[in-house]
C-alpha cells in the first residue's frame, strides 16, 4: 500500500489532457448555456450556484487525480464507502427536503446534495474493487460469485432510491452494474437470466404517473399538451435552431415556454442557440471523451485500473445517452440531466470526481511504462 501511496505520479500527459480539457470546455458551455436559460431577467441565482459547484468540483476533482485510485481496492475503505452511502439514502427517507413529490436532497444550512449521486459513484467503486477481485481469482464465471453479490449489493441502493421516488436514477444503478458485469466477462447467460425478474419485478412498483409518461411517448401527438409538452417543445426549439442557431442568448423556448431548461432540457438550449452545428459539437465532445476513458483504460496493466476507467467511461455514456434520447424523444421522459452540462452540484462533482480519477489511472499507465522502458 504505502509503495502506490509515495509512488511519484505525473497525472498529465497525451491521453490525460485531452480529457482534462474535453472536460473543461464541457463544464464551460454547461456554464454559458445555464446563464442562457435563467440569467435573460438578470437571475444569476442558478449560474452563481453552478459556478461555486464547479470550484468546490475542481478541488474535489484534484484530489482524486492526485490521490491513488488503488487506495479504493481495499475492503475495509470499500464497505466503509457502502455503509456511509447506505446510511445516508436512508437519512435522506426521515429528514430529506421534499421537491415535485419526492424527498432527494439533503440540507446543511445553504448546501444541498443529492445522496442518490454518491451512491452511483460508490456503486462505481464497489463493482470495480468486487469483480476485478473474482476476475483475479477466477471465480466470476460462477453465478453465486460473479453475479449474485452485486445484484445484493444494487439492491441496499435501489430499494430507499425508489422509495424517494427516484426510478431514473435507481434503474441507472442497475444498468452501470449490468455493463461492469458485461465487461469483466461475467457468463451471458446469467445476464439474461436476471434481466426478465427484474423486469418483472419493477413492473408493479411503476406508478401512474410513469405510467402516463409512458403512453405519451407512444402516443407523442395525442398528448403533446400535455404529459408530451416538454418533448414536444423540445421538437420546436430543434426547429427553431435549424443549421447554426438563432444565437446565445437567442433562444424563445426558456423564455417560460418550457420548464427545466437548465437541468434535464438544457440541451434544447444548446439546440435552439446553436443549431445543429452546437449539437454535433456537443456530441463529439463526448464521445471523443468517452472513447478516451475506454482507450486510457486499455491501457491499464491491473484488472483494477482497467474496470474502473471502464466503468466511469460507461457512467458518462450512459447519462449522456439517456439524456440525449429523452431530449430527442426517442425513450421516454427520465429526469436525467446531461453530465458537466445541466445544472446539479450533486452531478458535476461526483463526474469531476470520476474525470479525476480516470486521469489518476492514465498517469500511472504511464509512470509504469517509463519505468518498463528503464
Amino acid at each position: 500500500m504505502i509503495n502506490f501511496i509515495t509512488q511519484k505520479l505525473k497525472p498529465f500527459n497525451k491521453y490525460s489532457a485531452v480529457v482534462f480539457i474535453l472536460t473543461i470546455i464541457l463544464i464551460g458551455i454547461g456554464l454559458v448555456t445555464i446563464y442562457s436559460a435563467t440569467g435573460y431577467n438578470h437571475n444569476l441565482y442558478y449560474p452563481r450556484r453552478q459556478l461555486i459547484s464547479f470550484i468546490v468540483g475542481f478541488f474535489v476533482f484534484i484530489f482524486f487525480t492526485f490521490f491513488p485510485h488503488k487506495f479504493f481496492s481495499f475492503t475495509p475503505v470499500v464497505y466503509l464507502m457502502f455503509l456511509f452511502t447506505f446510511i445516508l439514502l436512508l437519512i435522506v427517507l426521515i429528514v430529506g427536503l421534499k421537491e415535485n413529490n419526492s424527498v432527494r436532497w439533503l440540507a446543511f444550512g445553504p448546501i444541498t446534495f443529492q445522496p442518490s449521486e454518491i451512491a452511483r459513484f460508490t456503486t462505481l467503486i464497489y463493482l470495480t474493487y468486487s469483480l476485478s477481485k473474482k476476475s483475479e481469482q477466477n471465480t466470476i464465471k460462477y453465478f453465486r460469485i460473479g453475479v449474485l453479490p452485486h445484484l445484493i449489493f444494487i439492491a441496499f441502493f435501489f430499494v430507499p432510491i425508489i422509495l424517494q421516488p427516484d426510478y431514473s436514477s435507481a434503474i441507472l444503478l442497475v444498468i452501470l452494474a449490468y455493463a461492469m458485469m458485461f465487461f469483466a466477462k461475467v457468463k451471458i447467460k446469467h445476464l439474461v437470466y436476471t434481466i426478465v425478474p427484474f423486469i418483472l419485478l419493477i413492473i408493479p412498483l411503476l406508478q401512474n404517473y410513469h405510467l402516463r409518461r409512458i403512453m405519451a411517448f407512444l402516443n407523442p401527438d395525442k398528448f403533446k399538451y400535455g404529459v408530451n409538452y416538454q418533448t414536444t417543445r423540445s421538437m420546436l426549439a430543434f426547429a427553431n435552431g435549424k443549421i447554426s442557431g438563432l444565437g446565445i442568448g437567442e433562444g424563445i423556448q426558456k423564455l417560460g415556454y418550457m420548464p427545466e431548461t437548465h437541468t434535464d432540457f438544457i440541451l434544447t438550449v444548446i439546440g435552439e442557440e446553436t443549431g445543429f452545428i452546437g449539437l454535433f459539437v456537443i456530441l463529439s465532445l463526448y464521445l471523443v471523451l468517452i472513447f478516451m476513458g475506454f482507450l486510457i483504460s486499455s491501457r491499464a496493466n491491473h484488472i483494477f485500473s482497467k474496470l474502473m476507467g471502464i466503468a466511469i467511461s460507461i457512467n458518462i455514456m450512459f447519462l449522456m445517452l439517456i439524456n440525449v434520447l429523452v431530449v430527442f424523444n426517442l425513450i421516454p421522459v427520465t429526469g436525467m440531466v446531461l453530465p458537466f452540462i445541466s445544472y446539479g452540484g450533486s452531478s458535476l462533482i461526483i463526474n469531476m470526481a470520476c474525470v479525476g480519477m480516470l486521469m489518476n489511472i492514465a498517469g500511472r499507465n504511464e509512470a509504469i511504462r517509463r519505468k518498463t522502458i528503464r
